[in-house]
């Protein structure tokens, strides 16, 4: 008769272990739980987190290993199954179920808080740069990740001109959400196209060393020098030996140089007779002092023909530019 009880209980007990849950257990359950973990309204507010796809006869791995204590009582069981890693993800359920990732789901756990770099731009392109001067161009280094990202170095790469530098070039660290400002600078020293890159190094596990690739040409600069134009040349046209005509020619000029300076405008006159013979009539200089840009007219002293012909008129303005600055005019003398 007492092995006869015996028998009796352990089926009993069997059979609640066997049995699905009824409505009002599963609701008990999870409000035991939701209690112990203030897990309302969350993922895992729901009877997913212990029971498999088949509903709530079928227990997922975490819910196998709180069943499995549930003799002591549902708080009980929950806090045995604390410690385990039900679904074999390497997170204890406790761990989870304080991340809020489903502990009976292998592919369901925390992320642990990473860094993410970002740069931008990845190129920088400064084009023509005198050569003696320098510019400088910026990019953003940016943590769009959740933990601190650290860049531990900024180098140039291998092959890199040494015409180009970055700063800063020591170890700085970007707060999520954060960003840094790398300032790259060209400074050429000679007419030449130069190239290189920048490693970014960094704690990015999954992006690693980002580049930031860097291009230029230097350009020689031009001389600094005094070039002084003519911009007008003005003489009588016609001259009347009758009426003493004279000529007072004045010459128009500008320093379209770089530099101030003193230059000297020469103006020469001279008739060429019916055998061909080229005789000077006139000659005079003037200096002139101009700043950059700036202009003024050279008034010379008056000519009065000897006899008719034509007078040819030469101004001509002697600079340190290479390039040619005359200017031509005639005047016909006539009895």
């Amino acid at each position: 008769m007492h092995r006869i009880k015996h028998l009796a209980v352990v089926a009993v007990l069997a059979g609640v272990v066997a049995a699905p849950l009824s409505a009002s257990a599963l609701s008990t359950y999870l409000s035991t739980f939701n209690s112990k973990y203030g897990t309302s309204g969350t993922a895992l507010d729901s009877c997913t987190t212990c029971h498999g796809s088949g509903g709530t006869s079928t227990f997922n791995p975490y819910g196998t290993d709180v069943r499995a204590g549930i003799a002591s009582g549902i708080t009980s069981a929950l806090t045995a199954a604390e410690p385990k890693d039900s679904d074999g993800d390497k997170v204890t359920n406790v761990d989870e179920i304080t991340a809020r990732t489903l502990p009976g789901d292998a592919s369901s756990f925390p992320v642990a808080p990473a860094p993410k770099i970002a740069v931008a731009p990845t190129s920088i392109a400064f084009g023509t740069v005198a050569v003696g001067s320098s510019a400088t161009q910026t990019a953003t280094v940016s943590n769009t990740g959740s933990a601190d990202l650290t860049v531990t170095s900024v180098s140039s790469c291998n092959g890199t001109s040494a015409e180009f530098s970055a700063s800063p070039s020591a170890s700085f660290t970007v707060a999520p959400g954060g960003s840094q400002t790398l300032t790259v600078k060209y400074a050429p020293t000679d007419a030449s196209a130069d190239s290189g890159c920048f490693q970014i190094a960094n704690d990015d596990a999954a992006t690693g060393t980002v580049q930031l690739t860097v291009s230029g040409t230097g350009q020689n600069q031009p001389s600094a020098v005094v070039d002084v134009d003519v911009t007008r040349f003005s003489v009588p046209r016609r001259l009347d030996l009758s009426r003493g005509g004279t000529a007072a020619p004045k010459v128009s000029v500008v320093n379209a140089g770089t530099i101030a300076g003193t230059v000297a405008v020469h103006l020469e006159g001279s008739v060429t007779d019916a055998q061909g013979v080229t005789e000077i009539v006139y000659s005079a200089s003037q200096d002139v002092t101009l700043a950059p840009a700036a202009t003024t007219k050279v008034s010379f002293p008056t000519y009065a023909p000897a006899g008719p012909g034509v007078v040819t008129w030469t101004a001509t303005v002697v600079d340190q530019d290479p390039d040619a600055d005359v200017a031509t005019a005639t005047s016909k003398v006539v009895p």
